[in-house]
């Protein structure tokens, strides 16, 4: 996993565009990152903003699965990641 700092939250969340405020998502990923994360499911895709910040935080033989109803992520190809990802398009409730 690598190192999460303030900072860098900041411009991944600026950069990919991820919904939420700093305050808000950094005693979250602060938390997390003291985790050895393996596995995490979002559930709402969207540009892909999160999506790319639950990346940094998986660990290197991590599983991240994305469910949305629309198939465009649009800040970043997802075939950049080295993480295990799987994008299921689909409603959450199916």
């Amino acid at each position: 996993m690598e190192g999460m700092t303030e900072e860098r939250l900041e411009e991944i969340r600026v950069k990919y565009g991820a919904m939420g405020w700093k305050e808000e998502l950094w005693p979250l990923v602060r938390l997390l990152s003291a985790m050895e994360l393996h596995g995490i499911v979002e559930i709402g895709t969207f540009k892909g903003g999160m999506l790319k910040i639950w990346e940094k935080l998986l660990e290197e033989d991590g599983v991240l699965i994305t469910i949305d109803k629309r198939n465009e992520v649009k800040t970043w190809d997802l075939k950049e990641t080295t993480k295990n990802l799987t994008f299921i398009q689909g409603l959450s409730q199916d």
